[in-house]
């Protein structure tokens, strides 16, 4: 039986063990909190849905292949066992530039099932709750609590999970091996790094360049009137339906802040994403935040993942390589991985390329198409760098 090391126990590398797995290689999974998704996974209910704009965009293929992957990961996992809240997404459109997108996103989808265009009386109806914008909506999206769905992910009987277990370097001997901090060394075939933010502590791949965001959400009280919300509402940000009478309410973006405290100005700020919403459901809202929670997203500066096999960086950046070099001459790292750079859409993204990962270890096709995996190809910001912007196009032909 072949054998994978996952480093991190998020969306991104519970995903990625689980898929594994399915083909049969034993697989260890390094986590260094106590929990599996203890960090940006941890958020009480992840929203999933395709933000589309029908532009034939390497974003545009990621966000619907990821949404049709997830989609289809929880209708085999079952939805009543991951606890999926399938209550539908309603994307706004409240401004000029969302209703200039509309024309091209009618067309690019119009012989799909994916959404359904409703002014503000069908959405109202729907949502059970006065909205004042049309909007697009999704019928099979929703939201689900990924700590949940990463604890499902984890039982399958090919994974096993160690806490408190930090990656501190990776070597190559016989096989990959990781070291972690207690001193312990595990061995295996191929290592998926899936850490997040902490990707970049690690030799191999901190190349890669990753923007550690601070997100904070805001939990509101629901009152007799915001309850009514049947389904989730987004703009620039998104309320939840209430769950155990509790909206949830996000999310603030900053970069370059480490702070991890609860901030008072944060809420401010998700109540007037909120106001944007739905004034009425803001009115009814105000002073109803009783909690919320930090977490960090991990970006990169194109806003695409960073998944698939790595480089050797210091051996491109020493050698002479050329824009039209065959991509089996690089010095590839056989049997390493990343599944990183998520952003805010982990549960969108992260099951997709889990599945890119998996393909290419198992030398087999990928169902997502190749202009998008070259997009996806962690090692595209280095080869850019180095003046190879049309090789880094190309690595998978």
């Amino acid at each position: 039986m072949k054998s994978a090391i996952i480093i991190g126990g998020g969306i991104a590398g519970c995903s990625s063990a689980y898929t594994l797995a399915q083909r049969g290689f034993a697989v260890t999974l390094l986590e260094r909190q106590a929990t599996l998704a203890a960090e940006a996974s941890g958020n009480p209910l992840a929203v999933l849905y395709p933000r589309l704009t029908g532009q034939n965009t390497s974003l545009e293929q990621l966000n619907l292949h990821g949404y049709l992957h997830s989609l289809k990961l929880i209708e085999s996992l079952g939805v009543k066992r991951c606890h999926y809240l399938a209550c539908g997404v309603a994307q706004l459109l409240n401004n000029q530039k969302a209703q200039a997108r509309l024309p091209a996103l009618v067309s690019a989808y119009q012989n799909t099932a994916l959404f359904k265009r409703m002014d503000a009386v069908q959405l109202s109806q729907l949502a059970d709750l006065t909205l004042q914008h049309e909007a697009i909506y999704f019928p099979q999206a929703g939201g689900i609590n990924l700590q949940a769905l990463c604890h499902v992910l984890t039982t399958h009987a090919n994974i096993q999970v160690l806490q408190h277990h930090t990656a501190l370097r990776i070597e190559r001997s016989q096989q990959w091996q990781v070291i972690s901090a207690n001193g312990m060394k595990h061995a295996a075939d191929i290592i998926v790094i899936a850490n997040a933010n902490d990707a970049t502590l690690l030799p191999q791949s901190q190349h890669i360049p990753l923007a550690a965001v601070r997100g904070q959400l805001s939990y509101l009280k629901a009152t007799p009137e915001s309850a009514h919300l049947k389904t989730i509402v987004c703009a620039d940000g998104y309320i939840t339906p209430a769950i155990d009478q509790v909206h949830y309410l996000g999310a603030s973006f900053s970069q370059q802040d480490s702070d991890a405290t609860l901030r008072t100005a944060d809420h401010e700020s998700n109540l007037q994403l909120l106001e944007d919403i739905s004034p009425g459901l803001n009115q009814a809202l105000q002073n109803k935040v009783i909690s919320g929670r930090v977490a960090w997203r991990s970006q990169t500066p194109d806003y695409l993942p960073a998944a698939g096999q790595l480089l050797d960086a210091q051996a491109l950046m020493t050698g002479k390589f050329y824009y039209n070099d065959d991509p089996a001459k690089l010095p590839w790292l056989t049997g390493l991985y990343v599944n990183i750079g998520h952003g805010s859409k982990g549960f969108l993204s992260a099951p997709l390329c889990a599945q890119v990962i998996a393909d290419h270890a198992f030398d087999l096709p990928s169902p997502a198409p190749n202009t998008l995996l070259n997009a996806l190809q962690p090692n595209r910001f280095i080869l850019r760098k180095l003046g190879l912007k049309q090789l880094a196009q190309h690595l998978i032909p």
